[in-house]
């Protein structure tokens, strides 16, 4: 998200690839129809960095007049202010928009983009416990990071091999870094998606593009060029999905198109008229723009969960613009008259400054906090108290420790509970009920889904392709699961089985027949499907926080579910009558008659949008114990 550093005039068809780019990304976040592709706009903000970068300091050093601190100089004097006071702007929104728990993880996130390190910061905390995205105000500067992290690096590249065959090690580079990508995506695509090694050849690309002109081309050839490469740009965006392999080989057609638009110059691409003086004035504003938008929409829905109706998405999109003019206007403009000659100084205080304002944010906003919303029985105390789901797991097998440390007497049963994380949770709510310490409670659990191989009737592939787990989508990855699935819970010699998943509709399509072969081979064992768990547009601590009373939790929370998955519990339930097998809805267990038990006794019995708090594990398992087929198999176990 930077402009040109050379002196000569500035490139129409350049910032026209800008503007489309940070359009792109934006009508993705605002979640406008046909752009689920657009947030590959950062790549091509990443291949004009590297084509401009890269042309700049070849330009430099042929003239003998390229100097490190003088580069680092204009990149902190274009970058760093317009930054901190989007950092400044988000600190203050957040103190008074966020739940206490949102609130210590963004003055932490905050840290690690002062401090330009934020792709590494989200890297390591995108696992399965991780925060949604939607809370998650500085998301966005991943991509600043990783270019940050390329002009440390890249200036050095260069001067270095300068004189020794610099296309053909760029080259190298560039392969050597898709290569990688390509390979490790399969087995880590998030370390792919974050780290500035795997994003090299999209740089690359760009540095390759600063060498070779194509405006010479005949004019008919030049045309078709223009049209295959906005066409491949169009469709890349239409066509690509999150779940897309990306970044690798699907990636390079994008980087390509623009890379041969660059080079083209062509004359339809710089031309002004009405229209592309719109585009152009986005262009020129496009890198205070992406910096406003994306904390503009977290703390909207922070107030308003779910998706965004269009209206909202056009409101949003027209705010930005407007935030990214007064940004520009107010801090990149002005700053970027700073005479770096006489002022160096100032510039190089910026990254120290911002860095200490960042510190001190993260030590003191959750201190003013408290002293703003003292914990008491109010809305705010009740949500502030909501533990992270990680403790929660942790205090529940303290107490089952406890609980069982007892239990001296013979195995009375024993209980398989297959499923994902849904499945940790009814296997940790049975282990919190006294009752069952006599039983064994065994966990069967996966990402992949609890199907036997034998019942799927698709490909692997296409069952997992809009999967949200990232590594179910790698080829092979849930191939062994799906063969073994059968054979190793016939090992355990379970005496009840019980199904407990997050749901997909793919999954359902498979269900029955996995459970007419389960039947077939344990006639003797009892089998109970689960229904689909409740789940909450948001985090409670975010989408319960605009009540004023904690009556109204209860009574509201219904209305904030995503009623998508209405429709999982009746195929379920019709899928274990004709099988003859159980069924538990846990909706009925939750809600009644549209009242639902988000509060008991003053604590959240949930610890994010559908999974349970302790107070929660130990309600539900209550529940389910008393269910009938639950009640019925305890009977023949302990032969009453």
């Amino acid at each position: 998200m930077q402009h040109p550093n050379r002196t000569k005039t500035r490139r129409v068809d350049i910032d026209l690839l800008r503007a489309v780019a940070v359009l792109a990304v934006l009508f993705f976040h605002f979640d406008i129809p046909g752009f689920q592709g657009g947030f590959l706009g950062v790549d091509i903000f990443f291949v004009i960095s590297g084509y401009l970068i890269t042309l700049h300091i070849k330009e430099q050093l042929a003239a003998s007049s390229f100097s490190f601190p003088g580069f680092y100089l204009r990149r902190i004097r274009r970058l760093f202010p317009a930054l901190f006071a989007t950092l400044m702007i988000s600190s203050f929104a957040a103190l008074f928009l966020f739940p206490k728990a949102l609130l210590e993880e963004f003055t932490a996130s905050q840290i690690a983009s002062a401090a330009y390190v934020s792709n590494v910061y989200f890297w390591m905390i995108s696992d399965y416990f991780d925060t949604e995205s939607i809370v998650k105000p500085l998301l966005h500067t991943w991509s600043l990071s990783v270019e940050e992290q390329f002009y440390l690096v890249w200036p050095l590249f260069i001067v270095f091999f300068f004189t020794k065959r610099l296309s053909v090690v760029i080259t190298l580079a560039m392969l050597a870094s898709l290569f990688a990508a390509e390979i490790a995506i399969d087995h880590t695509p998030s370390t792919v998606f974050y780290l500035f090694p795997f994003r090299i050849f999209e740089f690359s690309i760009g540095a390759i593009a600063s060498g070779i002109s194509l405006s010479r081309l005949p004019h008919k050839t030049g045309n078709l060029l223009v049209l295959a490469s906005v066409s491949t740009i169009i469709l890349t965006f239409l066509i690509a999905t999150e779940h897309s392999r990306h970044p690798g080989f699907a990636t390079l057609p994008l980087c390509a198109a623009t890379a041969c638009l660059i080079m083209l110059e062509h004359p339809l691409a710089n031309r002004t008229n009405t229209i592309t003086n719109i585009f152009l004035r986005i262009g020129l504003v496009s890198y205070s723009l992406y910096l406003v938008h994306w904390p503009l929409v977290v703390f909207y829905k922070v107030r308003n969960p779910g998706e965004l109706e269009f209206l909202e998405s056009i409101l949003l999109l027209l705010v930005s613009v407007v935030l990214a003019e007064l940004l520009y206007r107010l801090v990149e403009k002005p700053t970027g008259r700073i005479n770096l000659m006489r002022q160096k100084g100032i510039v190089f205080s910026i990254l120290p400054t911002m860095l200490v304002f960042s510190l001190v944010a993260h030590q003191f906003l959750p201190v003013v906090y408290h002293m703003a919303q003292p914990e008491k029985l109010t809305v705010t105390g009740i949500l502030d108290r909501i533990p992270d789901r990680r403790d929660v797991i942790t205090d529940a097998k303290r107490e089952i420790e406890n609980i069982r440390s007892g239990s001296k007497g013979p195995e009375l049963g024993r209980i398989i509970v297959v499923g994902d994380s849904h499945a940790v949770d009814l296997s940790l709510a049975l282990q919190l009920q006294p009752s069952l310490k006599e039983y064994s409670v065994v966990l069967r659990h996966s990402v992949c889904d609890p199907l036997d191989l034998e019942s799927i009737d698709i490909p692997i592939q296409t069952l997992y392709k809009n999967h949200p787990q990232a590594q179910t989508r790698t080829t092979g990855y849930c191939l062994p699961h799906h063969q073994e699935f059968l054979s190793k819970l016939v090992a355990l010699k379970p005496d009840l089985v019980i199904f407990s998943e997050a749901w997909r509709e793919e999954t359902l399509d498979f269900l029955e027949d996995t459970v007419r072969l389960l039947k077939r081979k344990l006639p003797e064992t009892v089998i109970l499907l689960t229904g689909r768990m409740l789940q909450f547009k948001g985090p409670p601590n975010v989408i319960f926080g605009k009540f004023k009373s904690i009556e109204e939790i209860n009574s509201a929370a219904w209305e904030l579910r995503w009623d998508y998955f209405d429709s999982f519990d009746p195929r379920i339930r019709e899928i274990a009558e004709r099988t003859g097998t159980g069924f538990l809805s846990k909706q009925e267990i939750i809600c009644h008659q549209g009242t639902c038990d988000v509060l008991r006794d003053g604590q959240v019995t949930f610890s994010d949008a559908q999974h349970w708090s302790l107070v929660g594990l130990r309600l539900f398992g209550s529940e389910l114990i008393s269910h009938p087929v639950f009640s019925e198999f305890l009977h023949r176990q302990s032969g009453t």
